[in-house]
């Protein structure tokens, strides 16, 4: 495998910068989270794609209030469209739009949108398939779980999807002291098909880091949540020995809470050594 491949910086010809957030069901019982549909935008001109029949997600869901799912849905999308708000959070019981994102592509707005949507409404094969497909160890997954742990803590100075100065995208986990950013964290899934790609662009973003006098942390996680096979391990010791070297902290707790405890205690002890 060529190193040098992995990590290196392919940016120069995405010419196209849009922010997005995800359309997502959250099933309150069992705690699972589908995406069914996708909000791209850039300055004032928003667009959005949403799985065609909700009605059908009868046939792969055990659901009992399409109804309501679907006027939720119509509701946000009037929001979006007419009155050029995305607003995360919870649109009704079972409704949520996810954190904004940034996406960066070579292509204009209606073709990045159905690029967009291909990679995440979890979905689209559904309705074709006997059997519903879903990565519930991808970074969607792991960063909202994160977000739960933080809001249910009441962890003030844990945020997520912040600016960084000097950074081309915005950073997944930042912790402040002191309202100055001084731990920044990417989240890297090891479950994933383009792991490398995801690995190489948050590795980009610890070297960026290297010029920010503020930030005194920088990490990935990368959790272990289950077993690996074969290529996922090989990849995960390859991204390891890579961060190794250029010294950069890498953690791999399957425990969220103990993740985000280390890191705050690391906050304050900093902060207490500051004064």
């Amino acid at each position: 495998m060529n190193i040098s491949n992995i990590l290196k910086d392919n940016r120069s010809h995405l010419k196209y910068t849009y922010n997005y957030s995800l359309i997502q069901l959250k099933l309150p019982q069992t705690y699972e989270i589908y995406n069914l549909g996708v909000v791209l935008y850039e300055k004032n001109n928003f667009k959005l794609k949403v799985i065609p029949n909700i009605y059908k997600l009868s046939t792969c869901l055990n659901l009992t209030n399409l109804e309501g799912i679907e006027f939720s849905i119509s509701i946000l999308s009037d929001r979006i469209l007419n009155y050029k708000e995305v607003i995360p959070g919870n649109i009704s019981q079972s409704i949520y739009l996810s954190e904004i994102r940034t996406y960066t592509t070579s292509k204009e707005i209606e073709v990045a949108l159905d690029e967009l949507y291909s990679e995440t409404i979890t979905l689209q094969k559904a309705f074709h398939e006997k059997e519903k497909s879903i990565n519930i160890y991808d970074k969607p997954h792991i960063l909202t779980n994160l977000k739960e742990i933080v809001e249910k803590n009441k962890y003030t100075n844990i945020q997520f999807n912040k600016k960084i100065l000097n950074v081309h995208k915005k950073i997944d986990t930042v912790i402040y002291e002191n309202k100055k950013p001084i731990i920044a964290a990417e989240v890297v899934s090891p479950y994933v098909q383009d792991f490398f790609k995801n690995f190489g662009e948050s590795f980009i973003v610890m070297q960026e880091l290297n010029s920010n006098n503020d930030i005194k942390i920088k990490m990935l996680y990368m959790p272990r949540l289950s077993q690996m096979n074969s290529n996922q391990l090989h990849n995960y010791r390859t991204a390891k020995q890579i961060a190794d070297n250029n010294k950069i902290k890498v953690y791999d707790t399957a425990d969220y809470s103990q993740f985000l405890g280390e890191i705050e205690s690391q906050s304050s002890k900093y902060s207490q050594r500051l004064f």
